[in-house]
C-alpha cells in the first residue's frame, strides 16, 4: 500500500517571507499569527486584482455587478493594508529601512511616497519570493533534484563557516547556487504576463511611438524562454498593437 501525504507549505512560506520583509522595513518581526493574517490579506488582495486585470483593457467592464464587488473588496483590503503600513512606520525601530529613509529625506520627506514604497515591497516581495520558494521545494524534492541539493549544500558549506549566516559577499563564490536560482526563475516564471504600467510621457520603443497615459503590458515569459522569444519578436514586429493596450482607465 502506498501512502500519499498532501503537504501545503504556502501559508507557512508566505508568512515567513512577509516577516523577513517586515523586519527589514520596520526593524522588528511580527508575531507568527499576525504575520500569517497580514500575508493572507496580501494574498486576498492579489487574487482580487488578478480578476480585475481585464478592466485595464476593457474599462466599461467596471460597471458590471461582479466587477464592482471585486473593486469594493480590493479597496477594502487596500485600506486595511495601508492602516498596517502606517502603524508600522510609527513603531519602526532605529535600525530599519523606514528610519533610514526618514533620515535621508529630512525636510523633503513625502510620506505618501514612503507608504507606496513599503506597499510595493510587501505586496510584490511577499508573493514573488514565496512562490519561488514553493517551486524550489517542489523541483528540488524530485528525483533529479537530489543531486542538485547535494551540490548546493557542498558549495555553501565550503564557502560559509558554520558560525555565521550567508551574505551577499558570498554570492560571487557560489556560482552553482546562483545558477540554480536563476534557472529556477527561468523555468517557472512567477509573473509571466508581468504587471501593466502607464507611460508618464510620450516615448518611443523599438521605433514605435507610445503616447502618454498608455497602458503597456509586457509578456515576461517570452523574454525568459528563448524559443518563445523568437516567436515574440516575429509577432511584435508584425503586430505591435497586440502587446500595447492604449485604452485609458478612468
Amino acid at each position: 500500500m502506498i501512502l500519499i501525504l498532501k503537504l501545503s507549505t504556502r501559508a507557512t512560506l508566505t508568512a515567513s517571507v512577509f516577516n523577513v520583509i517586515a523586519s527589514i522595513v520596520f526593524g522588528h518581526h511580527l508575531e507568527s499569527g499576525a504575520a500569517g493574517q497580514l500575508a493572507e490579506t496580501i494574498d486576498s488582495y492579489l487574487n482580487v486584482m488578478v480578476d480585475l486585470v481585464v478592466v485595464h483593457g476593457f474599462p466599461l467592464l467596471r460597471f458590471l455587478p461582479n466587477v464592482r464587488r471585486s473593486l469594493a473588496t480590493a479597496t477594502d483590503i487596500y485600506n486595511r493594508l495601508f492602516h498596517i503600513i502606517r502603524n508600522g512606520i510609527e513603531t519602526s525601530a532605529e535600525d530599519s529601512f523606514v528610519r533610514y529613509y526618514l533620515n535621508r529625506e529630512g525636510s523633503r520627506l513625502d510620506m505618501e511616497q514612503l507608504e507606496y514604497i513599503i506597499r510595493d515591497l510587501m505586496i510584490a516581495g511577499t508573493e514573488t519570493s514565496s512562490s519561488t520558494l514553493q517551486w524550489a521545494l517542489l523541483l528540488l524534492a524530485q528525483r533529479n533534484g537530489q543531486c542538485v541539493q547535494e551540490r548546493m549544500r557542498s558549495e555553501i558549506d565550503a564557502q560559509v563557516p558554520g558560525d555565521r549566516l550567508p551574505s551577499l559577499a558570498d554570492r560571487q563564490h557560489m556560482a552553482f547556487v546562483e545558477a540554480t536560482i536563476l534557472e529556477l526563475m527561468r523555468v517557472k516564471t512567477i509573473v509571466p504576463l508581468a504587471v501593466p504600467h502607464y507611460t508618464s510621457a510620450d516615448t518611443t520603443l523599438g521605433g514605435y511611438f507610445i503616447p502618454a497615459n498608455t497602458i503597456v503590458s509586457s509578456i515576461a515569459a517570452f523574454f525568459i524562454h528563448d524559443l518563445l522569444m523568437n516567436i515574440f519578436v516575429k509577432l511584435w514586429k508584425r503586430f505591435p498593437a497586440l502587446y500595447m493596450l492604449t485604452s485609458k482607465v478612468c
